[in-house]
C-alpha cells in the first residue's frame, strides 16, 4: 500500500498522527450508510449529482449541476485569493 509514496510524504502522516495512508472521502459513508438520509437531510451536491446521472439518468441535469458547482467554487476561489492578495499588499 505505501509503495510508491515518498518518504517525506510518510513522514508528514506520523508527525500528524495518522496511522494509515488514506484519502479523506465523504461521498461513500454517506452514500452507504444513508443514502441521502431520509427526506434527503443528509444529501449534498456531490451525492446530488451521482443521484441525477446514474439513478434517474438525467446526464443533462447533472452535467448542469457539475457546472455549476465548479463555477460556485471558481468565484468563492477567486474571492479568497482577492482578499489574501488585499492583505500580503497592506
Amino acid at each position: 500500500m505505501k509503495e510508491g509514496v515518498p518518504p517525506k510524504r510518510l513522514r508528514s502522516l506520523d508527525i500528524h498522527g495518522s496511522n494509515h495512508f488514506s484519502m479523506q472521502n465523504t461521498f461513500t459513508p454517506s452514500f452507504v450508510m444513508t443514502y441521502g438520509g431520509p427526506y434527503y437531510a443528509t444529501t449534498y451536491v456531490p451525492l446530488l449529482i451521482y443521484e441525477l446521472a446514474f439513478d434517474f439518468f438525467d446526464f443533462g441535469m447533472a452535467a448542469a449541476a457539475l457546472i455549476i458547482t465548479y463555477l460556485l467554487l471558481l468565484m468563492l476561489i477567486a474571492g479568497v485569493l482577492n482578499i489574501v492578495r488585499g492583505w500580503l499588499d497592506a
